[in-house]
């Protein structure tokens, strides 16, 4: 099952292909009212028509279109190829090396080749019912956005008859019925086997490598954070394989050592160099007394105790004795 996975254009009908494509949207998604971008990395089935994974992001890097395919191949499977547009997201090296270290075969759409577009052109066009749904019931967080998306999904996309099945096996002289079918219907009439990989394997063909020097402390920069690996490895130079999607942790590998996971340096309160200083030696007006809180918090405390003591105290008095 899946021969093969489509982004953004199409595919011969004999084969399933998920097309990939990254739709930008402006959405209010705030609580404060602001509007930001988002967009949308999808992937579709292309004989069924089936959704294999769609996420809003608020982003348009390449790491999206990985984090897709991540996704995708974790719920439904491995596919034997994907098809894809021409666009920067779709022709990164890293990209095409974490879809051949699990064995897919990477196709690309020939310039200007607008026919093939139409199947993810028409899933487009349930995303803009969805927006003008969405619009109404005023989402105020990305999660609450893409749960959404994926209830719409699942209720309404995958499970309403398609046009696009009923013409395809029309033209092959093959009757549809009246009700037609579904993307869901006919991806799960598909007899092949779906083709599934350890979850580890599939995560290690999406890492990105890189190379770091360590400080005489073991440890390295990442982005605008610092890293603490090991003081044993202090001032080499290491290889770094990192999650782009999550990056709090980052394995670190030297020679024929044991893999290191180096985690964010936490700098503790002792070593911060701004201190604190008392709320009495500012200009600041105390919200509260910490003297009545005190006395609130004790008061508290001994009635507290004494309500336990007097339930105690009446402790099988209405029943009588117990021995």
């Amino acid at each position: 099952m899946n021969p093969l996975f489509h982004t953004d254009c199409s595919i011969s009908d004999s084969l399933k292909s998920v097309r990939k494509s990254v739709l930008i949207y402006e959405i209010i998604i705030l609580n404060d009212g602001t509007l930001i971008k988002t967009y949308l990395s999808s992937l579709i089935d292309d004989h069924s028509r089936f959704i294999i994974q769609s996420e809003f992001y608020d982003n348009q890097r390449q790491e999206i279109v990985e984090d897709t395919f991540h996704k995708a191949i974790l719920k439904q499977g491995k596919c034997d190829a994907c098809y894809l547009d021409n666009g920067t997201q779709y022709t990164t090296n890293q990209l095409h090396t974490a879809l051949a270290r699990l064995g897919i075969r990477v196709l690309h759409a020939k310039p200007r080749a607008c026919q093939s577009k139409g199947k993810i052109e028409k899933f487009h066009q349930k995303v803009d019912r969805f927006i003008a749904e969405v619009r109404v019931a005023k989402v105020h967080s990305l999660e609450e956005l893409n749960q959404k998306w994926k209830y719409f999904l699942e209720q309404d996309y995958q499970k309403e008859a398609h046009d696009g099945i009923r013409e395809y096996y029309e033209s092959h002289g093959v009757k549809v019925p009246a009700e037609g079918i579904s993307p869901m219907q006919e991806f799960n009439r598909d007899t092949r086997g779906l083709i599934f990989l350890d979850a580890t394997v599939v995560s290690e063909a999406f890492l990105h490598h890189e190379t770091r020097k360590l400080d005489n402390a073991g440890c390295f920069s990442f982005g605008d954070v610092k890293y603490e690996a090991s003081t044993a490895l202090a001032n080499a130079e290491v290889g770094i394989a990192y999650d782009s999607m999550n990056t709090e942790t980052i394995k670190v590998v030297y020679q024929d050592m044991k893999p290191i996971m180096a985690h964010w340096v936490s700098i503790g309160a002792f070593c911060d160099k701004t201190v604190d200083v008392p709320v009495g030696m500012t200009d600041k007006i105390p919200e509260t007394s910490r003297f009545l809180d005190a006395l609130e918090k004790k008061y508290k405390e001994d009635h507290r105790l004494i309500a336990n003591a007097l339930s105690f105290g009446d402790y099988g008095k209405a029943g009588g004795s117990h021995v």
